[in-house]
């Protein structure tokens, strides 16, 4: 066996590495889509140039012999290989089943085999006498060469008819890179024609390796290179009529000219009506359709009132003109339902359905605008935590729902209940203008309170102090007669409580050691009293605890260890608040550098701040920190109520934006105690949203916190931001929140606050 190089050999020979080159790119490439096949196909033609290139350099007949039947092994591996390409770009990988590379493996072993027997040999090609080194070896073709070329071109016949299938059904995106991937092939199949037919200069000398080289660089370029996707066919139809969103076209005159089934029902129309009719009969918001827009539209279909976003984009023609429109309609019903109960909650209680704080200092501003005389009554019921401690939670939540009812029925129609936590309730009555009057008005409510309050088995006796101020005599600031009145309330409790406290203009601010607390927190930098206490909060999908909430304690040396609703609110009425927030948040910081040498990954710390903080200066101090603790910025989070801090302004959003870029965190605190919405959230560059223990504690007693909470986590999720519940007690509120989607959890069920001497232990616990 022995070989000479002919130029037309070695022509050949040059595509084989080539071949093999590009095969082993799409090999691997073989994650994208079809190129394991295109692999297959590759190596089939680096087998059958190879194979040709030495058929063509044979020196003896023998040899030409051998290696021309060897390459029909590579001509019949390319049709079936290219087959198995087709079916998975035009994504019919189903068709691929284990018996199908088995039923192409046959013509080909059938081929070999009659090859290999001398007998048959000639049945399919044979070489007639020949000058080797002078004449290009090509062989003459018997009958089953007709049968073996009907074969390949069926096998690549249908594979060209499921491109053309594709590019004309499949989305119109698609259509290019198959068209483009048809004419290659067809190229193909031109150029081996030209040989089988022995026309012209190709009688002798096969250029299907060359065209077929021309077409792998386009389909290695095309699948591996730029990863082409599969042509899936999809049927518009199809689409339409399943889509839940309703579609309607119309024409240049706004008038309907295709509905789908969604839309009909939305519109309440039949399934022959609608066509021709002007939209704006149907639907009021199509009637100014000048370019894109979307609106909202309430429809009243069989089923009832529903709410709709209404998307409309214009259909250009060729010179760029509306030549009408399509209108997107998306039922936002549910949506709009948990918003409104969002807003209603957070005005109102939850549990008794009174007014909430800022719905009471609306009301009170509201009044205060127009300067009409009303009397506000701040309540308090005496020693009410002894209900609590001895019949229980439940039944002290049945005594609070009466109470309000009776303040409820003290109250006129334009009067005002709220309950602002606990057992604290405030009547904003108008009236009351003289110091008798107001003094009556007090005197109802606590006469009201004191009726016998049957709960079961039990009747109690309740008591109150009231506390009374009064506009416009004492005042126009609702604040401050809130504060008035919550003075008076305290006056009234020191003096035994049961009793109604008018708040003079003249009587000064004397609460109970308040003063004695502001001078001692004075001194707090110097006697070292503060400690800061640390909260787990939980990843409630593998219970590894993601960050420590930093809580301030003050260690006083005469009330022992105060908590910080005991003197935060003096405070808040001084300058102390900054300082006092400064001093946390660099304890804090210092604190969590030190987690770093525990086992697993550190948690991130995470720092309240107050509204006094929240000025220019707070990014300069907390750069400043971050640099003299070397904590890393991503390690700690800043929680900001959203009352205190996310309200409308630039500065407010600036201040985000401005702590964000230093790379640190930012939540919003006990959502839900306010009026913020998730819509208003959106425009904050916010990280995490901390859902009130309110809601969380209601979860398992009322259904519609629990759907008001899945709706916060949904929406959240929306906005891209985590979400933390605080307040976990039970297993049973750990449970439904994992199945809401929650991202992590705070309370009693995982850990009470701890002193920093016991983080470490705690965190070497759960890992």
């Amino acid at each position: 066996m022995g070989w000479y190089w002919s130029s037309t050999g070695m022509a050949v020979a040059a595509t084989a590495p080539l071949f093999a080159a590009l095969a082993w790119c799409a090999w691997r490439q073989r994650r994208a889509s079809a190129a394991r096949s295109l692999a297959l196909v590759l190596t089939a033609g680096t087998w059958w140039t190879l194979a040709y290139a030495l058929e063509l350099s044979g020196r003896d007949l023998a040899t030409v012999r051998l290696w021309g039947d060897l390459k029909y092994l590579g001509i019949l591996l390319l049709p079936p290989t290219w087959v198995l390409f087709v079916l998975q770009y035009t994504n019919r990988t189903h068709w691929i089943r284990p018996w199908l590379p088995a039923a192409f493996a046959v013509v080909p072993v059938l081929t070999v085999a009659v090859l290999a027997h001398g007998g048959t040999h000639d049945l399919v090609r044979w070489y007639p006498p020949m000058v080797l080194g002078r004449d290009i070896p090509s062989a003459q073709v018997g009958p089953l060469f007709w049968a073996l070329i009907g074969y390949s071109y069926a096998l690549l016949g249908g594979a060209a008819l499921l491109l053309v299938h594709a590019c004309l059904t499949g989305p119109r995106a698609y259509r290019r890179q198959g068209w483009v991937m048809t004419a290659a092939w067809v190229v193909v199949l031109l150029a081996n024609l030209l040989h089988v037919l022995r026309i012209g200069p190709f009688a002798l000398l096969d250029p299907t390796p060359f065209a077929l080289l021309a077409m792998s660089f386009v389909l290695e370029w095309g699948v591996v290179r730029h990863g082409l996707l599969p042509i899936v066919p999809v049927a518009r139809d199809m689409v339409l009529e399943r889509m839940s969103d309703g579609v309607v076209v119309l024409d240049a005159y706004r008038r309907i000219v295709d509905v789908n089934p969604s839309a009909r029902l939305a519109l309440g129309l039949g399934t022959q009506e609608g066509t021709g009719v002007p939209a704006a009969d149907l639907l009021p918001v199509a009637g100014p359709l000048d370019g894109e827009r979307a609106a909202e539209v309430r429809l009243g279909p069989p089923g009832g009132p529903r709410d709709y976003e209404v998307a409309s984009s214009p259909l250009l023609d060729v010179d760029g003109r509306a030549s009408g429109h399509i209108l997107v309609l998306r039922d936002i019903t549910d949506r709009k339902r948990a918003e409104a109960r969002l807003a209603q909650m957070a005005l109102h209680d939850q549990l008794t359905g009174l007014a909430n704080r800022k719905l009471l200092e609306e009301r009170l501003a509201a009044l205060t605008r127009v300067g009409c005389a009303f009397t506000v009554l701040f309540c308090d019921l005496d020693r009410f935590k002894r209900i609590n401690d001895r019949l229980g939670h439940d039944a002290g939540d049945r005594a609070l729902l009466e109470i309000g009812r009776r303040l409820t029925e003290l109250a006129g129609g334009d009067d005002v209940v709220a309950r602002l936590g606990g057992d604290e309730f405030v009547v904003v009555l108008k009236g009351g203008e003289s110091s008798d009057e107001a003094h009556r008005l007090g005197q109802a409510a606590v006469a009201a309170i004191a009726r016998p309050l049957p709960l079961g088995s039990h009747e109690l006796y309740l008591t109150a102090s009231v506390g009374v101020a009064r506009s416009p005599e004492q005042g126009l600031d609702p604040a401050g007669l809130l504060r008035q009145a919550d003075q008076a309330m305290y006056r009234a409790k020191a003096r035994g409580g049961n009793r109604v406290q008018l708040r003079a203009r003249t009587i000064p601010d004397d609460r109970p050691g308040w003063l004695q607390l502001e001078r001692d927190l004075h001194e707090f930098g110097s006697r070292q009293e503060l400690e800061l206490w640390y909260q787990p909060i939980t990843s409630l999908a593998d219970g590894r605890t993601t960050a420590m909430e930093a809580l301030l304690r003050w260690r006083h040396p005469t009330h022992g260890l105060l908590q910080p609703d005991l003197f935060l609110p003096v405070a808040e009425q001084t300058d102390l608040a900054r300082a006092l927030g400064s001093w946390v948040l660099a304890e804090a910081c210092g604190e969590a550098t030190r987690w770093g040498g525990l086992d697993g990954p550190p948690p991130a710390v995470s720092v309240n701040l107050s509204a006094r903080q929240c000025d220019a200066r707070l990014v300069d101090e907390v750069g400043g920190v971050l640099r003299r603790t070397g904590l890393d910025p991503g390690a700690l989070t800043l929680e900001i109520t959203e009352t205190a801090v996310l309200r409308p302004g630039e500065e407010t959003l600036q201040l985000l934006h401005d702590l964000r870029g230093l790379g640190v965190g930012i939540a919003t605190d006990d959502f839900g105690t306010g009026y913020t919405s998730l819509e208003q959230l959106r425009h904050y560059p916010l990280d995490v949203l901390k859902i009130d223990r309110s809601y969380v504690t209601g979860m398992t007693r009322r259904a519609e916190d629990h759907t008001i909470v899945g709706a916060m986590i949904t929406l959240a999720h929306d906005l891209g931001l985590r979400v933390v519940a605080e307040g976990v007690e039970t297993d049973d509120q750990r449970r439904l929140l994992r199945d809401l989607g929650c991202d992590a959890a705070q309370g009693y069920l995982y850990s009470h606050p701890l002193p920093q001497p016991r983080v470490a232990a705690y965190l070497a616990g759960t890992g």
